[in-house]
């Protein structure tokens, strides 16, 4: 395509960017060669020095030597796989942060539970089959946090407690409830109150690119064709073909956060879990949206609490997690995760080759969010699984993992050694399903 001009419009007061919105020119800095792309002409544009802490929202906008108008899309995640109306065309970065990350999670140890597996109220579980609920409730965790301060445990990591069909809850049929097997509000309250007396942060998973395709929400806008919530969704097709996670699960829905009454509604959720002590968020598949939703999304949590944390599961390239800054708190650390697996886990890396990824990730990484670093997570393989059960080798990895500065997470169990028999893909009884 060949663009013979181009222009930034843009805002500051947080109002979207329009043809009546202030503009700058942009002019061709130079041309680059890029794998699978071949000759790419780059193109720049100054927006003016604004205060920190502004918000910046802005529109691309090019006209071709064929007087065609184009836009640029937001590329990042996995927006870039949508083009024309279904594409995010609106950016957005904050002027360097008000204030740093909250010290707290500087210094956190956290530790990751996955609430369905861990303990019952009365400290025992009540099923054995791979993919059913196994009976972990709200009253178990509070029940535990006298071990987990002792352990020192400064931040509890739960994974998503709202109503849903599954054991694992990222299929949420209800935003502002908590799931009846797990308990109600007051055992939230409950868990939220006496971890914060013994010194313990909340962070809840929270799950804003998709939702059960039984919510009710969903049901609605495929029911009724003239529904305010149709355009909380992307149809190709209506009522039957649309977009959905990672373009592959049609059991979850993926929000549209370009629509207003969506982005409401998860920023009212988030709020709702944070006035019932919920000290920040790990943020579910943050690739499915753009950066204008994130910025938005982080500015209305922390005006809610300053303190606010929120952790972005950005399962992409070290390029593109860099990105994040200034619009979230932190991202979890998949790169080093792999690293300590290939070196301790695997012995496919030495420790020269450790060495030397650690020294050009923390470098290139300066730019970054605050990192959070771990070994493993409810989507992988634990450690010791992948280690063929060597506890040596697991102690080396999480020595490692407690000499980096970056905050650490535990994954339930693995102070333990927990691990399991059968490989996570292993549908039927991989996972941490009991036996």
């Amino acid at each position: 395509m060949n663009i013979r001009s181009a222009e930034i419009r843009f805002t500051t007061d947080r109002s979207l960017p329009g043809p009546e919105s202030a503009y700058v020119p942009m002019r061709s800095d130079r041309v680059e060669w890029v794998p699978f792309g071949g000759y790419v002409e780059r193109w720049i544009g100054e927006v003016p020095a604004a205060a920190a802490g502004t918000t910046v929202r802005y529109r691309i906008t090019g006209q071709t030597a064929e007087s065609e108008t184009v836009e640029a899309q937001d590329g990042q995640g996995f927006w870039f796989r949508w083009t024309a109306d279904l594409s995010a065309k609106v950016f957005a970065y904050r002027v360097a942060n008000i204030h740093r990350e909250p010290s707290w999670l500087e210094d956190a140890v956290i530790y990751q539970i996955f609430v369905d597996r861990f303990r019952g109220a009365d400290g025992q579980l009540t099923d054995t089959e791979p993919t059913t609920k196994h009976g972990g409730k709200l009253a178990g965790i509070t029940a535990s946090l006298s071990y987990l301060k002792e352990l020192g445990v400064t931040c509890l990591w739960l994974s998503p407690i709202a109503p849903a069909s599954s054991y694992h809850r990222y299929d949420t049929q209800d935003y502002f409830a908590v799931d009846p097997v797990l308990g109600d509000i007051a055992a939230l309250d409950a868990l939220t109150g006496a971890a914060h007396a013994a010194g313990i942060k909340v962070i809840l998973d929270f799950v804003p690119s998709h939702l059960s395709v039984q919510h009710p929400a969903f049901i609605e806008s495929r029911t009724e064709a003239d529904s305010p919530k149709r355009d909380w969704f992307v149809f190709y097709d209506w009522p039957d073909n649309y977009r959905s996670f990672l373009g592959a699960v049609p059991d979850l829905p993926s929000f549209n956060t370009q629509s207003k009454g969506a982005r409401r509604y998860l920023i009212e959720s988030a709020r709702f879990w944070m006035r019932h002590g919920i000290d920040g968020f790990r943020l579910d598949h943050v690739i499915g949206h753009g950066m204008d939703f994130w910025v938005e999304f982080q500015n209305a949590l922390e005006e809610t609490n300053p303190e606010v944390v929120t952790i972005g599961e950005a399962t992409d390239t070290p390029d593109a997690m860099r990105r994040y800054r200034n619009r979230m708190t932190s991202v979890l650390d998949f790169p080093l995760a792999r690293a300590l697996r290939l070196t301790f886990g695997t012995g496919e890396w030495s420790l020269a080759e450790l060495d030397r990824f650690l020294t050009l990730h923390e470098r290139y990484m300066k730019d970054a969010p605050l990192l959070t670093s771990f070994l493993d997570n409810h989507d992988m393989d634990r450690f010791l699984h992948t280690a063929s059960q060597n506890r040596d080798a697991l102690k080396m990895a999480a020595l490692c993992l407690f000499t980096l500065p970056a905050p650490p997470v535990i994954y339930y169990g693995t102070e333990l050694g927990m691990s399991h028999d059968h490989p996570i893909s292993d549908s039927q009884r991989g996972g941490d399903a009991l036996e």
